[in-house]
């Protein structure tokens, strides 16, 4: 069988795709199933030759999967030695621009009025890690990078997780999580 998980097409992509119709509706017909994220992309699936049948929207399956175990064991460990235990920690990642700007901004009279509150940012694209950390800066917010070994200190507002292959470890610290891409269009 030919699946297409979580799948999402933007209308722009689709406007595309319909170009050479006769070559996507022939791809098409090679799927057996589409699960889609929303039914704006299951009908744009449909309109370019997919069966209809062959198709159910099922939302975005990355918020139904959960953080492996190495990586809860590891946020407990780093709870307890970074003294996060009477901490809210608030993680916004995958992020694109201008979220942060956007998120930070909401957060930091909060950030800025006691130190119960830490926010993790993991940007989406590496090559803009220093830009997020500078956007942290302009908005004076005490700001850590993991990239340079720092820790979370009582006196954090901002964690950068400006690191790869560890996204689960901050999803596993914290008590709210955001996952960027949503707040501006593509």
């Amino acid at each position: 069988p030919c699946l297409l998980l979580n799948a999402r097409l933007s209308e722009k992509s689709a406007k595309g795709y319909g170009k050479v119709s006769g070559l996507t509706a022939g791809m098409l017909k090679q799927l057996d199933w589409v699960l889609a994220q929303d039914s704006a992309t299951r009908q744009r699936y449909v309109e370019l030759g997919l069966d209809e049948h062959k198709s159910q929207v099922v939302g975005n399956i990355k918020f139904d999967i959960h953080a492996p175990e190495a990586f809860i064991k590891q946020a407990a460990q780093l709870r307890q030695q970074w003294y996060l235990e009477n901490r809210q920690v608030v993680t916004i990642a995958s992020t694109h621009a201008p979220e942060e700007q956007q998120i930070l901004e909401a957060l930091a009279p909060y950030l800025n009025s006691d130190r119960e509150l830490v926010c993790i940012v993991v940007p989406r694209h590496p090559e803009r890690f220093d830009e997020v950390f500078e956007i942290c800066q302009n908005l004076n917010l005490i700001t850590h990078r993991r990239s340079m070994g720092q820790s979370i200190h009582a006196s954090t507002q901002v964690y950068l997780a400006d690191s790869m292959g560890e996204l689960w470890l901050w999803y596993a610290l914290s008590q709210v999580c955001f996952v960027g891409g949503s707040l501006n269009e593509p």
